[in-house]
Parts: structure tokens; C-alpha cells; sequence
């Protein structure tokens, strides 16, 4: 079944381009590109804008729920129905803008990211679009459908794991461009969270629970001190990041927390 899709209208598509070329600048130490991708995602999605409440819906049917069918065909039909009530026009207009930003600020090339749900986008986009003939739309819904009751089990036997080769040829050249700007715990971090995609973040998960035990641990020994408690401006950094970890539990593994425990990673290894 060929499918018109145009990604760059894409919503959910522009999203991730901006996370993952902000994940890039992260690694490179790009601050230049890191502060001009924050700039559009805050300007362009926070929660009154369109493309904000847009993103939700697209959201909203990706994630794998493992959910009673009744309940998915239900999320189905109120995502449609929620997206018609979306203001057309003004996406088209936040997406110009958007695309022309990345164009302008980052590159052309920003576009030519590895999307891994980019089949489930494109798909999702086809369900919105009015023009999608009826027969393709209820195809695709069922898609959908089969998606969110599958759960976390079923689609990761579906994803094709990662060769060896690969991971490995990754992992070699990474450490030698970084090894001289990054912490060993930072490049392990940023290489565990780039190829988390590969298992669903299971391995990612599991190392930042292990690594926020250590930074809280070093953290209290810290604090502990005679050097840190002597110096007042020092021992309230320490209480602030204290204060950050512990909302971690529970916390959405994203490119904002792995970019605050990148830093936290400094201060713990300065301390």
C-alpha cells in the first residue's frame, strides 16, 4: 500500500528531528545548535501551541499500552475526533516555521535523522488527513489498533536487533572522538542512551537506576564534608542537585534528564 506522506508536515516527525539533532549537539558539545534547538521547542511546542496538542494525539497512539481492544479503538476515535477540532491552519503556519528554523539554524541535513517509529508516524499522519481515501484510512487504524494492544513485548520481538558489528564499530569511534572531552560515565551514558531505542531504553533504565544510586551516594558523602560544608555557596549547589535526583524516580527518560545527569556527572566527579 503506497502512502503520500509528507514528513515535514509531519508533526511528531519535526519533534523528533529536534530531539535527536538536540542529542547530537549534546555530544559534540554543539552549544550554538543545543541553544538554537531548545529555542524552537520552546517557542513551538509548549502547551498552548498547536503543534504542542497536535504532538499529544500522534503521542497518544504510539505509545504500547498493552490495552483491551475496546479501550484502543476508543483512543482511536477521540484522537480523530480531537484533531478536527485542531486549528489547520495555524500547524501549517507553526510548521513553516519550524521547517524553516531547522533550515536556517541547523541545516538541511538535520532532516536525514533515523527515526525508528517513522512507519508509525507516517501512518498516524494518513489517519489524520482528510484526503486519505476510506478503505487506507481503516487499514491503517487497524494497524494502530494491532499496535496498541500488542504492548512492550510484542513490539520489541519486532524490532531487529542491532548488529554486533555495528554496535561495536559505534562504541569504537564514539570513545575515540569523546575520549579526551568525556567522562568514561558520560560516554557510556550518552552511548547507552543513543541505541536505546534497540531494546525500548530496558537497558538505558537499568543503568541510570545504578548510576543515580552512585551520584545520590557521593552526593551525601559530599555534603558531609568539611570542605563543602564550610563553603556555604558550595553545600546549596549540593542540597539543590540532592533535591533534583530524588525527582527522578518515576521521571520519563528524555534528553532533558539525560542532559541533567550529564552535569551532575561533572559536579559528582569535581566533588
Amino acid at each position: 500500500m503506497k502512502l503520500k506522506h509528507n514528513k515535514k508536515r509531519n508533526t511528531a516527525f519535526l519533534y523528533e528531528v529536534l530531539v535527536r539533532n538536540l542529542t547530537k549537539a549534546v555530544i559534540e558539545q554543539d552549544e550554538k545548535a543545543k541553544d538554537s534547538i531548545i529555542s524552537i521547542v520552546k517557542e513551538h511546542f509548549s502547551s498552548d501551541t498547536e503543534l504542542k496538542k497536535e504532538l499529544n494525539l500522534y503521542q497518544s497512539l504510539t505509545e504500547r499500552d498493552d490495552l483491551h481492544p475496546f479501550i484502543a479503538e476508543k483512543i482511536v476515535y477521540e484522537a480523530k475526533r480531537l484533531h478536527e477540532k485542531l486549528n489547520q491552519e495555524q500547524i501549517f503556519k507553526e510548521q513553516h516555521e519550524v521547517i524553516s528554523k531547522i533550515n536556517k539554524m541547523l541545516s538541511k541535513d538535520a532532516f536525514n535523522v533515523f527515526v525508528p517509529s517513522y512507519k508509525s508516524l507516517a501512518s498516524i499522519y494518513q489517519i489524520f488527513d482528510k484526503t486519505t481515501p476510506v478503505k487506507t484510512k481503516v487499514i491503517l487504524e487497524g494497524k494502530v489498533i494491532k499496535n496498541l494492544i500488542a504492548g512492550e513485548e510484542a513490539f520489541n520481538s519486532s524490532m531487529p536487533p542491532v548488529d554486533n558489528l555495528v554496535y561495536n564499530s559505534f562504541v569504537k569511534k564514539f570513545n575515540s572522538k569523546y575520549s579526551d572531552s568525556l567522562l568514561d560515565e558520560q560516554k557510556e551514558l550518552l552511548s547507552k542512551y543513543i541505541v536505546s531505542f534497540t531494546d525500548n531504553s530496558t537497558d538505558l533504565k537499568m543503568y541510570l537506576s545504578e548510576e543515580v544510586m552512585r551520584l545520590q551516594d557521593i552526593l551525601s558523602e559530599s555534603a558531609k564534608s568539611e570542605a563543602v560544608r564550610q563553603d556555604e555557596h558550595l553545600m546549596e549547589k549540593v542540597q539543590k542537585v540532592q533535591e533534583i535526583i530524588k525527582d527522578y524516580k518515576g521521571a520519563a527518560v528524555d534528553e532533558i534528564l539525560v542532559g541533567q545527569i550529564l552535569k551532575i556527572q561533572k559536579l559528582v566527579k569535581e566533588l
